[in-house]
């Protein structure tokens, strides 16, 4: 099937991203992509969200995601934090790599969102 992508911004706009974020992240899966974004909202939001219940929010498997997880911990993209009354319960954080890869990309894909809306308009 042959698409003519003059006539599908959107879809241009979409691989853009994709490519963007495939060259700032560690997208192996949509998976991890996934867990990165949540990550980075939780962090965002300043939000206090346990490793259970991070893992319940995702629409993946428990196993597909803890494999995911635990090599994003290990590569210094997610941080966990112990705090509170009980010491056992880890949450979530995103590093500050994570925090400043989204601003990169922020800076890289509004441009280009503002572009595609404007061709949009026409």
């Amino acid at each position: 099937m042959h698409l003519e992508l003059d006539r599908k911004p959107s879809l241009i706009l979409l691989a853009e991203m994709q490519s963007d974020l495939a060259q700032l992240l560690p997208v192996e899966s949509l998976v991890a992509l996934d867990i990165l974004l949540a990550a980075a909202k939780i962090g965002l939001a300043s939000e206090n969200v346990t490793v259970k219940t991070f893992f319940r929010q995702l629409p993946h498997s428990e196993m597909g995601i803890r494999y995911q997880f635990n090599k994003l911990v290990k590569d210094g993209w997610i941080e966990l934090d112990r705090f509170g009354p009980d010491a056992r319960t880890k949450y979530v954080r995103p590093s500050s790599r994570l925090l400043e890869k989204i601003h990169e990309f922020e800076e890289i894909a509004n441009p280009k969102i503002i572009q595609f809306m404007e061709h949009v308009e026409q």
